[in-house]
């Protein structure tokens, strides 16, 4: 399950929410809760965009569950996830707005087996719209499709070789492109384990009893510390530095393919998160957001000055109800 932590917020950073529960099936132990369902709210503070207002809050709704599962150790599961931004400024874009309001939705089906001597294999396909005006047209559509197998090093090693296979439009870099992946998963004992190989790298650790780090690395700038202490039960204090780039399909783009909003922003957190009754989690957090620049284009060399605006640094809270069963 400590593993989970880790890859559960790796694949969080650059690809859809629901991909979370994709590496949680691949790595962990069966969870205590086959079925889960969350809801985010957050909301900046005061801030500004080249001098002038920008109002920005989000809104996140996400669940998973089991569909079928065999005695043979195969698992069928569907996960949904919707993630809102609302944006109120008068800051432009060369030549446009900004939008109002910016969705990443979507449907996954994931598949998992278990074979003898430790082996497995997932696969999970998505669907969804990742854009301004999500499913305006079969160019806002987004889709992915990742498969991997976990195989040991040896009988009874407790190192395992990684082997994927991943195909996205919504990716920061070389979309519509079949990129294949290795890495090796170091398991140094219960209390550190590092993941290593293309296109990432992993850590985690437990330097003292209820204290844990994590953190990971996906390029090009994808990249989060995560510090976490447990209080009792599911309680814990955290705390992280995330460094995160994303993007959203414009529906009246002249680009057939990779003309996008993108959105590069640092982020430093302090949370709480305590139980409630049964399988409900509440969580509380803040923190700042600073380096932040929007600009459009078709990638990362696009971020100057004539496609870019900067935002203000801005201090942001929210709030997360999660309940599993």
């Amino acid at each position: 399950m400590r593993l989970l932590l880790l890859l559960g917020m790796l694949v969080s950073l650059p690809v859809d929410a629901d991909m979370a529960d994709f590496f949680g099936e691949f790595f962990s132990r069966p969870a205590k809760f086959k079925k889960n369902a969350s809801y985010r709210i957050g909301d900046l503070g005061e801030s500004g965009a080249d001098g002038r207002a920008f109002d920005h809050r989000w809104h996140e709704l996400a669940f998973g569950f089991p569909v079928h599962e065999s005695g043979d150790g195969s698992v069928w599961r569907l996960a949904h996830h919707t993630h809102v931004e609302e944006l109120r400024t008068d800051a432009r874009f060369p030549g446009r707005p900004v939008p109002t309001t910016l969705w990443n939705t979507g449907v996954t089906g994931m598949y998992s087996k278990d074979y003898s001597g430790e082996r497995r294999f997932t696969a999970a396909v998505t669907t969804g719209s990742n854009a301004d005006k999500p499913f305006y047209s079969a160019r806002e559509l987004s889709m992915g499709v990742r498969a991997m197998y976990r195989q040991p090093a040896a009988e009874g090693s407790k190192h395992h070789f990684l082997l994927m296979m991943d195909f996205a439009n919504t990716r920061n870099f070389a979309n519509w492109v079949p990129l294949p992946g290795v890495a090796w998963l170091f398991d140094l004992g219960e209390d550190y384990k590092v993941v290593a190989g293309f296109p990432f790298l992993g850590f985690f650790g437990m330097p003292a009893e209820k204290l844990m780090v994590t953190w990971f690395y996906l390029p090009p700038t994808n990249t989060m510390l995560r510090v976490g202490y447990r209080l009792f039960g599911p309680a814990q204090v955290f705390s992280h530095f995330k460094w995160n780039l994303r993007n959203w399909f414009l529906h009246d783009r002249a680009d057939e393919y990779d003309e996008r909003i993108y959105a590069q922003e640092k982020e430093v957190l302090l949370g709480l998160t305590m139980p409630v009754t049964g399988g409900l989690l509440a969580e509380a957090s803040g923190g700042l957001w600073f380096d932040r620049r929007w600009w459009t284009g078709r990638g990362y060399k696009y971020r100057h000055a004539g496609r870019m605006f900067n935002v203000d640094d801005a201090a942001f809270a929210q709030m997360k109800l999660s309940y599993g069963w």
